[in-house]
Parts: structure tokens; sequence; C-alpha cells
């Protein structure tokens, strides 16, 4: 199922964009989570851009945490104020919360 598909599905019923994003990244992967990056990308909505920062760190893959943090803090994408959603989004959990403290303490920006 694809974003787009998900997104309709949200309007018709009152499930806000952002929960369903989480949801889609909790049982997805790279390829759930490339979808909702290009989101990011494809749109100068901000509140589409809001919803997809903080969702992306939701995945429970490492990986793609630590890739969530790369894009926040390294890409240039992410507005200074805005980082928050994305770090935010990884470090919501406690499992988060320490890959995103050794990530603060192991990388220098």
């Amino acid at each position: 199922m694809t974003i787009s598909i998900v997104c309709l599905y949200v309007s018709s019923t009152m499930l806000s964009q952002s929960t369903v994003y989480r949801i889609v990244l909790l049982n997805g992967g790279v390829s759930e989570y490339e979808q909702i990056l290009a989101e990011y990308r494809g749109t100068e909505d901000n509140q589409v851009r809001k919803y997809a920062m903080f969702t992306l760190g939701a995945s429970r893959d490492v990986a793609l945490k630590t890739r969530t943090l790369d894009w926040a803090l390294k890409s240039g994408e992410v507005k200074m104020q805005d980082l928050f959603y994305p770090v935010g989004a990884v470090t919501g959990s406690i499992d988060g919360a320490e890959l995103g403290w050794k990530y603060f303490q192991d990388v220098r920006l």
C-alpha cells in the first residue's frame, strides 16, 4: 500500500496523517521510509513536512533511526527551528533515547 492510498484513507477516518505515517514506519522498512522522505521532499507545505519529520524516526530499525539523525543534522534539508521534530521522533522511546544519546556523544557536528 502506498503512502498516498494510506493518506486517502486518513481523510475518510479521523486519524491524523502523522499517526498513519508512524504506523506505516513501525510496520515497514526502507521502502516506507523512502516514501515518507519523498513526501517531505516533494512538497512546500509545511504541515506535510512536519508530519514527515515527526515520523521518520519512528522506525524500529536502528539504521533508519540513525539515518534520520544524520539527515536532520547533516543534510541541510531540515531547518534549525524544525530539528526537534526528527530528533524527537528518534528519541521518543527508551531504545531511541539511548541511541540518540550515543549518537550525540560519538558524532561531532
